[in-house]
């Protein structure tokens, strides 16, 4: 083709617009794929929808070539070109029009592109060191790292391989783009005959990992493979064999962690590689007995957690600068204490030296931070305690433990039910199948009143773990406060003894209920002939003393439960013990001094009154009128805590409804209290005998009023017709006789 035939040609094209068509055709492409891009995944489409967009793009561009050669538009319509007189042809003016028509698209096109390298706030995650945001399970890639094989030909290589797992899967826990579902959910499908797909569902997951370990002398193999659960294909599969260090086990899990990021198309941030690549033991024997103590904490008894204590203080002796064997150090020694094996000071002693010398070693351990909070958390530093918390699931996304401390601290100390809620829910994403986690939900649901889904809830635990102790615990709470069935109750409790026999107490707990002093005295004598250590059950004896009368005693053991005993939740009822005997002493100053030092905030001449320190708050009120203080500011802290009560179920412990009558009867409101009273009742209130109205001074006002005293036979009669009931199950034999 000669120069001169060029010339006209790329001249008629354009004459004809074709560059322009062509580069606007481009344009809009481009931004179309752009939206493709963010749609797929929003709608869940797969990931061939939008090969599928860019291949009829492609397509489409010579066509619409083709088009702008034989065809213009005409003020007629569209004709062909070669019917048009090109002298009353408008190419010139359609040619600015798509001038126009592309810059206009360009800049739509560069302003979307900006938003979504700038703008999109929903995918970034910003720290702020004061209060760090949660990284929500939802949007994140999730995976399940199915139990590895033990391919060695020693059965004892089994808490090796285990432990390889575990470690793996902390690993990836910290990675913000994953949501790695728990140790406690995957276990479950060790030897499963299940297909992939089954447990992609079962779980919640889109990939699944799983390999196995073989271990001769100092020679390790390991493979791994990465399967699409929907679809049974496998994206990623390696096979590693070296020498058996605990750099290479290391380095090891790294590398896995890396692949499985590049499969699943997400990215690492450089805090997120330097995690990775951390080295925490160049000590095989240290590393060794790390995983033995993390593999034998696992079963929370008190031999066993001694046991892995041993483990953890082995591993730190051989490897003085191994952070983590000084986290499970301390982690240990608070188990020990909240199952009644160790004194409250002897624990904070001991954790509080490990957990100073983790962070020593390693400031940036999402597992130090958790544990440390719990240790917070235990001597009231409440704030300090969220603090640690949140920063440890901003290091570790996905580390269950720190969004299950996390949402009981919410719970039980900061009276926050709805956060809480939140947290055990996602927690719930995170380990469907940890039944501890699930009956702590159950509590959150009730707390916000949502008793339906709380008692689903409880079922599906003990459905996955027909002993699971806080679930259990759920439906003796639930038929001693919010049923009303006391018989119901004392029928949960002993299922509760017997799958977990440090909690005997609680069979105290439910005859103390039904007003059967005897019986309960019984169950109490035994429980602490058993489990003489256990702290936990010091608020129940408190309470059993001080429904006898005697209130030095009942005193003395409140106080010894509150120094003792880390639980938030009983410590609200030892505090309104002691401010109860303090009252019937006419020890005031002493009672204002006891519950001021536990809650330092309500000293302060604007109180800071919350949904968790409501109750005392309102008992500190009642000391403050009845021994002549500042009455002015004893009715501010009833006003504002009727206030942050009003709108909280009246139902359980959790609930405001007596709560809220002993403010009406302190405030001298004596028909709002008692119509508060018969409200609480008719909810399901049975709790005469643990609340004892008949001695809590909250009620002077109507002690001896007919009204009053009339509600109050009228609960004991419903009580007495549920005593009457156990005692009939306990002929049949379906709940034991306490022995004698």
């Amino acid at each position: 083709m000669s120069n001169e035939t060029q010339t006209g040609f790329f001249a008629e094209l354009k004459r004809r617009n074709v560059f322009r068509v062509g580069i606007a055709y481009l344009v809009i492409a481009w931004l179309t794929l752009q939206i493709v891009d963010v749609l797929v995944p929003i709608l869940d489409l797969p990931e061939t929808a939008g090969k599928l967009v860019f291949l009829l793009l492609v397509v489409g561009l010579p066509i619409a070539l083709i088009f702008a050669w034989a065809f213009e538009m005409t003020p007629e319509g569209l004709k062909r070109e070669k019917d048009v007189d090109r002298s009353t042809s408008i190419r010139p003016q359609t040619g600015r029009k798509l001038d126009f028509a592309i810059i206009g698209i360009l800049t739509v096109a560069l302003g979307f592109s900006l938003y979504l390298h700038w703008g999109d706030d929903e995918h970034a995650v910003e720290v702020d060191d004061e209060n760090p945001e949660i990284v929500a399970t939802e949007g994140r890639q999730s995976i399940a790292v199915l139990p590895f094989a033990n391919r060695s030909a020693i059965a004892d290589d089994e808490f090796f391989v285990d432990g390889v797992h575990d470690d793996l899967l902390t690993k990836l826990a910290k990675i913000s783009a994953l949501k790695v579902i728990s140790r406690t959910s995957v276990m479950q499908y060790r030897g499963t005959e299940k297909n992939m797909r089954t447990i992609g569902e079962e779980l919640g997951v889109k990939t699944l990992l799983e390999g196995g370990i073989q271990r001769a002398g100092d020679q390790v193999r390991i493979n791994v493979q990465l399967i699409d659960a929907t679809t049974d294909e496998h994206l990623w599969a390696e096979t590693y064999n070296m020498q058996l260090t605990a750099a290479n086990i290391f380095e090891i899990q790294e590398r896995i962690s890396t692949e499985i990021t590049t499969a699943l198309k997400t990215t690492l941030s450089p805090e997120e590689k330097n995690q990775l690549a951390a080295r925490p033991t160049q000590n095989l024997e240290a590393y060794e007995a790390y995983l033995l103590g993390r593999q034998t904490m696992r079963t929370r008894t008190s031999e066993k957690v001694n046991a892995a204590i041993g483990e953890f203080r082995r591993a730190a002796e051989l490897d003085d600068e191994f952070a983590l064997a000084f986290v499970g150090l301390a982690e240990a020694t608070m188990i020990l204490n909240t199952y009644g094996g160790l004194g409250k000071s002897e624990m904070l002693d001991i954790a509080g030296q490990a957990v100073a010398r983790a962070f020593e070693l390693d400031d940036q351990s999402g597992e130090a931070y958790t544990v440390r909070g719990g240790l917070q958390e235990y001597t009231g530093q409440l704030a300090e305690a969220e603090r640690d918390y949140l920063r440890a699931i901003e290091l570790a996304p996905s580390f269950t433990t720190a969004y299950h401390w996390y949402g009981l601290i919410l719970m039980n100390s900061l009276g926050e039910a709805d956060k809480a809620e939140d947290i055990f829910r996602q927690a719930v994403e995170l380990d469907p199948l940890a039944a501890n986690i699930r009956a702590n939900h159950a509590f959150a649901l009730h707390a916000l009143g949502r008793n339906g889904q709380a008692t689903e809830e409880a079922k599906r635990a003990l459905e996955i773990e027909p002993g699971q102790p806080d679930a259990l615990g759920f439906f003796l709470y639930f038929n001693t406060w919010v049923a009303g069935d006391l018989a119901e109750a004392v029928r949960w409790g002993n299922r509760l003894m017997i799958a977990d026999p440090v909690q005997s107490h609680m069979m105290a707990y439910a005859y103390l209920a039904l007003g059967d002093i005897d019986t309960a005295k019984i169950w109490m004598n035994i429980a602490q002939t058993r489990f003489p250590d256990n702290a936990n059950a010091n608020p129940v004896n408190a309470i059993l003393h001080l429904a006898q009368s005697e209130v030095e005693l009942a005193g003395m053991i409140a106080n010894d439960a509150l120094k003792n005993s880390g639980d938030n939740y009983w410590s609200v009822r030892n505090l309104e013990i002691l401010a109860s005997t303090a009252t019937h002493r006419d020890a005031y100053a002493e009672g204002i001094d006891v519950i001021t030092e536990f809650w330092p905030g309500l000293a302060e001449s604007r109180p800071d009154i919350n949904a968790s320190n409501a109750r005392n708050a309102i008992s500190l009120a009642a000391l403050m009128i009845g021994g002549g203080g500042d009455a002015e500011k004893a009715n501010r802290m009833l006003l504002t805590s009727r206030e942050i009560l009003r709108d909280l179920p009246i139902q359980g412990e959790y609930g405001a409804g007596y709560s809220r009558a002993a403010i009406h009867a302190l405030l001298s409101e004596k028909p709002e209290a008692l119509a508060e009273l018969r409200n609480t009742i008719n909810s399901g209130w049975r709790g005469y005998w643990i609340d004892l109205p008949h001695l809590d001074l909250k009620f002077a006002a109507l002690h001896g009023d007919p009204d009053f005293e009339a509600l109050m036979d009228e609960v004991k009669k419903l009580i007495a017709d549920d005593l009457r009931r156990v005692r009939a199950m306990e002929e049949a034999g379906g709940i034991p006789r306490p022995p004698q």
